[in-house]
């Protein structure tokens, strides 16, 4: 039997920044996340007129044997983003012990 492959899905906060077909993210802990290129299809094509438009914008990503790529996006408005980013890192900071 082969093992499975770990499969991560995983949203952040694209300060989209389109820089040479990649996207510039924000993690959940508030890092920085560039590496995850554009899909080459209407969402990619989608998240370079929503961020031409300056939307805020959720982005999907999926990881599996050290890939990663896009699978969806949604704007998200700037007070929206503002509850969930202060929900996100009080949740990293108030995270217990040995967890």
């Amino acid at each position: 039997m082969w093992p499975l492959p770990q499969l991560t899905i995983g949203c952040h906060r694209a300060k989209v920044n389109v820089d040479d077909g990649f996207l510039n993210l924000m993690t959940q802990d508030g890092t920085a996340k560039d590496d995850v290129k554009i899909p080459e299809s209407e969402l990619g094509k989608q998240i370079q007129v929503d961020f031409e438009e300056g939307k805020d914008l959720m982005v999907t990503i999926i990881s599996a044997m050290g890939e990663e790529q896009a699978i969806s996006c949604v704007y998200v408005p700037v007070a929206l983003v503002l509850v969930l980013t202060t929900l996100s890192l009080n949740s990293v900071k108030e995270a217990p012990k040995g967890s």
